[in-house]
């Protein structure tokens, strides 16, 4: 016997269910026959795996059950099956949706913290233009005493120089020394 069992009190009530009250089982028949359940099940589960993975598929779903039972010669469950489906899907549409418990701790209903909401992002998006001109400001200013002190390396006044040519072509990337780390801006540097 494998680790895999079924609920010994779920066993026991449906086969009190089933049989007549008159009927006893004993304990040796009550295991046997959850044997047999959990046989079962892990025949139809590695049937419809084999069919889903056929399928291409990585969910087994009902249909593949469906299919999975009607291969193993179990085609009088299909429609059992298919009543449980029915009735599982409808327990499921008219449960009340879970709400997220932060949501309903917060006390605020949705209009309001959409408009929260707005009011961060408009307020980082100002903090991020502020940081961007108060950045820009200060690049264009460390641009220009940075290529007027580095004019005589070569490599730099290479770089300087194409940056600054009068060819027709702008730069939007100002020149910079290592240590400098300049974010870009929405306007170009000149």
């Amino acid at each position: 016997m494998s680790d895999d069992t079924l609920p010994k009190t779920t066993v026991s009530k449906l086969m009190r269910e089933i049989l007549p009250p008159e009927v006893r089982c004993s304990t040796e028949s009550r295991d046997f026959v959850t044997e047999c359940c959990v046989e079962f099940l892990h025949l139809v589960a590695s049937e419809a795996n084999e069919v889903c993975q056929n399928d291409s598929m990585k969910t087994v779903n009902p249909k593949h059950l469906k299919t999975a039972l009607e291969n193993l010669g179990f085609k009088d469950y299909v429609k059992q099956l298919e009543r449980m489906e029915e009735t599982y899907t409808a327990a499921i549409e008219s449960r009340p949706k879970k709400q997220s418990r932060k949501l309903d701790a917060q006390g605020l209903s949705g209009e309001e913290l959409l408009r929260m909401q707005d009011e961060m992002v408009a307020r980082s998006q100002r903090a991020m233009m502020a940081h961007q001109e108060t950045a820009s400001s200060n690049s264009s200013s460390s641009s220009t005493s940075s290529t007027s002190s580095t004019s005589s390396t070569s490599s730099d006044s290479t770089s300087s120089s194409s940056s600054s040519s009068g060819g027709g072509i702008s730069s939007t990337m100002p020149t910079t020394t290592k240590s400098e780390v300049i974010l870009p801006s929405s306007t170009p540097i000149p």
